[in-house]
Parts: C-alpha cells; structure tokens; sequence
C-alpha cells in the first residue's frame, strides 16, 4: 500500500492499483453541513433539496454548532459510506481533512484560501460597510456591532463595519463591538452590556444578521427604547424576519446564491479536481 500497489477500501478490502484511479461505485447521497440554525441556511437548503433530488440523490443535512470534532466526524463519515457530493460552510479548523478532498465539495459562504475547492461568497464586507455608513448618514456616531468573527462572514462584515468608521474618521470603540456567536440571545445579551453604562450607550446598532437584530429589537422593546427613535438598527440578509421587524438590512440573492451553487456542483461532477 505505501508503495501505491495496492490500496485500501474501509469494510471492503484491498484493491490493485492507486486509489485515484479507482472506480468508486455511487451512492446518491449528497450533504449539507451548516455551522448553525441560522434561518438563511435553511433558505439555502430548501431551494437546493430540488435541484439534488431532480439528480436523484438523497440530501443528508448536518449541524456542527461550529464544533470542530463534529465536523471532522462527518467528514470522515461521508468518504466512509462514499458520499457523492459535499456542500459545506467550511470550519478553518478542519482546513487539513478538506485539503485531502476525498469527496468532490463546494463552499458557500464562507472559503478556506489556501484549498482548492470552489466557494461561493456574497460581497459581505461592502454589504456591511453600505449599511454602516447608512447608520452614519443619519447622523450617527455611537454605531456598535453585535455578532462573531469566528468564520469568514463573520470577520468581513466586521472589516465592513470598520471600514466605514475610518471613512468617516470616527474612532474605534471596542466597548461597542460584541463578538460571539450569531444568534437572538447573544443579541439580548450584548445590548444589555452595552447599556450598563448610561454615558457609553450606543445611538445605532449594525448586526451581523437579522436574527442577532431581532434580539436587538426585542431588548429595545423590553426596554422601552422606541425604534427608530431612540435607537436605529440595521443588519445583514433581508430574510422573513427582517420583513416582520420593519427592518433594514442588507439583502442577500438567495437564487443567485442557489444559482452559483448549482453551477460549481455540476463543475463538480464532471471535473473533481478542477481549480476553485
């Protein structure tokens, strides 16, 4: 075997030749890993469950609460039971199991610079930075920012947020950034740090996406801050509950997200191995 003579099969046996020119017999499975319950993977996911079912595979979907030993566990799992298809919001560290790319995978949202697979990003750091100089056009200065910096999302509509404060020539105050995880409760909770102290409250709030805005939304209530009176709010992926909130936030092209998907899927299957 390390000669390359011959190669190795888990729970099947032992093969002539190297494992790359190997057969592999399909399964019609395919699968999708989020880091979260965040409701625009879900959109995501129901738009793609046709299009891999027209293909006749079965879509297998797995939540990793950003845990890098379940996602190891899942990937380890899906070369196991030779899963056709991978699409995947990728965990920097599991970066060295993805370079081995044993099974043909695309990225969305988030990309791992340095492993050639293709991905499929939105333009997070100019949403951010046009959302916050919204906040600042309307005269604004105290602009805090409520979500994480753990994934690639995270950290470019964080740059966003920075970028247009420097615009404006506006200081940094690190006691209006609270960081992380993208959900309602931390939402919740980060407000209630920040208005602890009655001299440092923010004026406007930038959130990394309409679910951490509507824990926002609902402290403010709470609270009996009016809206956008005594508080603006904006924040990222115009989904449903942006809609029910009245609130302002930066839209995300569902389909041409699916679209994009669709298309380096396909490149997939017809050339594993091409450059992301």
């Amino acid at each position: 075997e390390e000669e390359k003579i011959i190669y190795n099969v888990p729970h099947k046996g032992n093969f002539v030749g190297t494992f790359k020119h190997a057969v592999k017999e399909k399964s019609n499975l395919a699968a999708l890993i989020f880091p979260d319950d965040e409701l625009f993977y879900y959109k995501i996911f129901s738009r793609l469950e046709p299009f891999f079912q027209q293909n006749g595979q079965l879509l297998s979907v797995h939540i990793t609460e950003n845990s890098e030993n379940k996602e190891r566990k899942l990937l380890e799992m899906f070369a196991e039971k030779n899963f056709d298809m991978l699409v995947a919001v990728p965990n920097p560290a599991c970066r060295d199991i993805y370079m081995e790319k044993k099974i043909p995978t695309v990225f969305f949202d988030s990309v791992l610079d340095d492993v050639n697979i293709s991905g499929v990003v939105s333009d997070d750091r100019n949403g951010a930075f046009q959302a916050v100089r919204h906040l600042l056009s309307l005269g604004h200065k105290r602009v805090a920012f409520i979500g994480h910096d753990y994934d690639l999302s995270g950290r470019n509509r964080l740059g966003g947020y920075f970028d247009a404060l420097n615009k404006a020539h506006l200081e940094i105050d690190h006691d209006l950034i609270k960081l992380q995880q993208p959900s309602r409760e931390w939402g919740i909770y980060a407000m209630s740090e920040m208005f602890k102290k009655r001299d440092k409250r923010p004026t406007a709030v930038f959130c990394v996406n309409d679910t951490v805005a509507s824990g926002v939304i609902h402290y403010a209530h709470s609270h009996h801050l009016e809206i956008p009176h005594d508080l603006s709010v904006s924040s990222f992926g115009n989904t449903g509950i942006a809609e029910d909130l009245d609130l302002s936030s930066v839209d995300q092209n569902l389909d041409k997200i699916v679209d994009a998907i669709k298309i380096k899927v396909q490149q997939c299957r017809i050339a594993p191995d091409h450059e992301s």
